[in-house]
């Protein structure tokens, strides 16, 4: 199988809140990639595993203990990028077209939640596709990454991601903030070369 970024929603339905469809879902990905030699594929595994080993009830508390009780590990990706300013509220209102565009449900989620974007990433150009993964995504994911050490099993997941996520949108494979542009000005007029759907003001990588 080669990997696209189609297959980011396989990693979507595993950062949703755990359910009876959670322990096939995440065995089904890792035996799909499991003929990779990599890194990611070894801790999709290890994934897979603890959850096989693991009460439901415990992977829920794991799942609410790592992300609901601990802001600092929010999925919320554009709040990783710009924290609650008026920055984050301008990618939000950029984002909600591109997903009423592509049949995306947000459901009770915020745009910005990070299931969400990879829901999205597989339904758009893949030029806009490199520029959501390379402005906002991985930007997010280096913030985010640091907080879930230790945190079992979501670190082995969120660690295959970051790793895969680099391997599709490789730095300086194409051109820069073609699509998601949450750090890119654009010209005087705001207007960006590039796709510009979700054209952004600069991120502050503050946190």
């Amino acid at each position: 199988m080669f990997l696209t970024f189609s297959h980011m929603a396989r990693f979507a339905d595993l950062l949703d809140y755990p359910d009876a469809s959670l322990k096939p879902k995440a065995i089904a990905l890792a035996e799909s990639v499991k003929w990779y030699a990599e890194i990611w594929e070894d801790l999709l595994e290890a994934f897979a595993l603890h959850l096989q080993l693991t009460p439901m009830p415990e992977v829920e508390e794991a799942y609410t203990r790592t992300f609901d009780m601990n802001p600092s590990a929010s999925l919320e990706i554009g709040w990783h990028l710009f924290g609650e300013t008026y920055k984050r509220g301008i990618f939000l209102s950029n984002l909600r077209p591109r997903l009423r565009e592509f049949g995306i449900e947000e459901g009770s989620n915020l745009p910005d939640h990070l299931a969400t974007l990879l829901r999205l990433l597989g339904k758009l150009p893949h030029e806009e596709a490199l520029g959501l993964t390379r402005d906002c995504i991985l930007p997010a994911l280096e913030k985010l990454r640091p907080k879930l050490e230790g945190a079992a099993p979501y670190d082995y997941l969120f660690e295959a991601l970051e790793l895969l996520l680099k391997t599709l949108a490789p730095n300086g494979d194409g051109p820069a903030h073609a699509g998601c542009e949450c750090g890119g000005k654009g010209d005087a007029h705001g207007h960006h070369p590039s796709h510009g759907a979700f054209r952004g003001p600069e991120v502050d990588h503050v946190r």
